[in-house]
């Protein structure tokens, strides 16, 4: 697994060959917001509950497990808060 989130999420996305403006077009969340979370710039986004949200999402949208991602967020973003 990734050391922070952005590179575990990227890493999640790759894996099912699924592109940024794909994941946009089928959210509707704007690929800079999407960009953002793969990056780490969580202070390029509008806030905590607006970032989980567009996990759960990005999660959806993937196929991935959305609890786990949020378990990688917690773990990861979580301690440096």
């Amino acid at each position: 697994m990734a050391d922070d989130f952005g590179s575990h999420l990227r890493h999640q996305r790759e894996l099912r060959g699924v592109s940024i403006d794909e994941i946009a077009s089928i959210t509707k969340i704007h690929t800079r917001y999407l960009k953002a979370l793969e990056d780490n710039s969580f202070d390029e986004l509008p806030g905590e509950v607006f970032i989980k949200g567009f996990i759960r999402s990005y999660g959806k949208a993937i196929g991935a497990n959305i609890e786990e991602l949020l378990e990688v967020y917690d773990g990861t973003v979580g301690r440096e808060k």
